[in-house]
């Protein structure tokens, strides 16, 4: 039965609880997922381990520098061009290139145009 489905799944954190919700005035969506669950995420743990292995995992994250290299390289050849800037964070330890689409006149145009830059810079690197 769904109603059982969605009151296993319920998660209730403080931080989304609401008048709406509480007076169930609304679906409350986060309710039918169950990303917020521990359980879930250990779960997704367990599956990528069983795909990957542990070995593979061992090398991805040994890699991880080289990784880093190569994302600070392709954020400054890609904003030394002029047509897109970006920033970057460092998220656990992994260099992560950055790209804020908040801009009420940025459109789907921009942000292909954006991933193609991309994308283009990162081949001729990898090259």
């Amino acid at each position: 039965e769904p109603s059982a489905l969605i009151k296993a799944l319920s998660t209730d954190p403080e931080y989304l609880k609401n008048k709406a919700s509480d007076s169930n005035q609304v679906v409350d969506y986060k309710d039918w997922q169950i990303a917020l669950s521990r359980r879930f995420r250990a779960m997704k743990l367990w599956l990528v381990l069983r795909s990957y292995g542990v070995s593979n995992l061992r090398n991805f994250i040994r890699g991880e520098e080289d990784a880093n290299e190569f994302n600070r390289k392709l954020l400054e050849s890609i904003n030394a061009t002029g047509r897109v800037y970006m920033t970057h964070a460092v998220v656990w330890g992994v260099y992560v290139i950055r790209l804020a689409v908040g801009a009420t006149l940025t459109d789907y145009c921009h942000v292909n145009k954006a991933s193609k830059e991309i994308q283009e810079h990162a081949h001729t690197m990898q090259s």
